[in-house]
This record gives C-alpha cells, structure tokens and sequence, in this order.
C-alpha cells in the first residue's frame, strides 16, 4: 500500500481501491491509505477524504494521527469540498464543526478576533475529535498566535502529542 503513497497524483487513478483500504481490518494498510490520499485527491473527491478523515476515531492512534496528519495538510479548496460532501451523508455534525474550525482559521486567520477561543474550545474539548481538529487549526493559526499549538503540549492523547512533536521540528519551534 505505501508504494501508492510514493505515487502522488498518478495515484489518482486508484482512488477508488484507495478508498476501499480505509476499512481494511490491517492498521498499516489504514495508515498508507490515508498518506496516498494527501498527494492524489482533487475537489471531486470530497467523500473519499470525508471517509479518511473519520478515522480520526480509529483504534489506532498511529491511523488517527495519520488522518490529523493529511486534515493538516490539505489545501482550503479539499478542505471545503470535504466539508461539502460530508455534510451530506458521510459526517456528523461533530466533524463538520470541526472542519469549519480548520476552514476558518485558514481563511480569515488575523482577521476574526473569535478565532483564537475558538480554536481553545475545541482544544479543550473532552470529546477527542474536537481536540484533534482543535490541534489542527492551533497549527494554521501558528504564524498569528503560537500560545493555542504551544497548549498542545499537554495534551493525552498520543496522536495530538505526535501531531505537536511533528510540527514542532517541521516548523523548528522546538
């Protein structure tokens, strides 16, 4: 499965066996399944993403933070038309708000003095979903206010300190 991770765009053309391996019963196949959609998807694929991003609750926490990993580094454009196909049939209201979270920080970051207890609310959420997307949108928020990722730090789940880890060396902050 990894080798479709490795093939970008030119994996487009598997993104329907991609999708069927999201289910696979095999955590490694979940996890590379999610990696080979960050490079292949397009708009039109808005549902496929939908089903990958609700591995946010798999049993896995490497498979949960590979699904806080591809929301992370989505363009607003995959972002949006996730959010749009999901809505549909494919996400609960939880995951919606959580992607309107991510949307909105990307779009009006500076621009909108609610972000920021926004983003905090959904880092202190209990429900482990929310605080996923929280951390997601703490890290777009980053070039306005480090203090929400930095919050991160404290975090229990071992995805979203994975997740934190990450960003820390990518970005050199730590």
């Amino acid at each position: 499965m990894w080798i479709a991770s490795e093939l970008g765009k030119d994996a487009t053309v598997l993104i329907g066996d991609i999708a069927i391996l999201l289910d696979h019963e095999d955590p490694y196949i979940r996890f590379w399944a999610i990696d080979a959609l960050i490079a292949s998807t397009h708009e039109f694929h808005g549902s496929v993403l939908a089903t990958a991003i609700k591995r946010l609750e798999d049993a896995d926490a490497g498979v949960r933070w590979k699904s806080m990993d591809l929301i992370s580094r989505l363009p607003l454009s995959l972002l949006i038309a996730t959010r749009d196909a999901g809505s549909k049939k494919i996400l609960n209201e939880l995951y919606v708000s959580g992607l309107e979270c991510v949307i909105s920080t990307i779009e009006y970051r500076g621009q909108s003095a609610d972000l920021p207890r926004n983003i905090m609310e959904k880092i202190n959420s209990e429900n482990n979903v929310s605080h996923a997307f929280g951390a997601i949108a703490a890290f777009h928020f980053i070039p306005q206010d480090k203090n929400p990722f930095m919050s991160l730090g404290l975090s229990v789940l071992p995805e979203v300190q994975d997740f934190f880890k990450d960003a820390l060396q990518d970005l050199h902050l730590g």
